[in-house]
């Protein structure tokens, strides 16, 4: 075999073998479940005083849920639709850590005016015992 068949060869045989290893480490690190997203925010005293206000700090979490979820590729309608789901939950953790009603409500707007819906556990802090 010509020095070139033979390093082709061998050139072959590495690349399928660090595919394999590959695919084998991707299908074990897809079938752990994924760290929760968080995030931390130094949000300004005024961050609630008025709508302008409401509307940044909402966009600030927004982003900031964003960039924990990661990048997507808008190719893929399962992975769009996990992502959505990360951001969502993301954001709905941390509105509710901040414990500000008026963020909390400012937040219900935003989610009803898109069609969505909180879910119990956010809502269950509004009920009165």
């Amino acid at each position: 075999m010509s020095f070139i068949k033979s390093s082709a060869a061998r050139c072959m045989s590495s690349v399928l073998i660090l595919a394999a290893i590959g695919f084998t480490a991707g299908g074990a690190l897809a079938a752990e479940p994924p760290a929760p997203a968080s995030f931390t925010l130094a949000l300004p005293v005024h961050a609630f005083d008025n709508q302008q206000q409401l509307a940044a700090t909402y966009k600030r979490i927004r982003d900031a849920s964003r960039g924990v979820c990661g990048e997507i590729d808008r190719a893929f309608p399962q992975e769009r639709a996990a992502w959505d789901n990360c951001v969502a939950a993301t954001m709905q953790r941390a509105v509710r850590d901040v414990g500000n009603p008026a963020l909390s409500d400012f937040y219900l707007r935003k989610l009803r005016a898109a069609g969505r819906a909180p879910s119990d556990g956010f809502l269950a802090q509004f009920r009165r015992p």
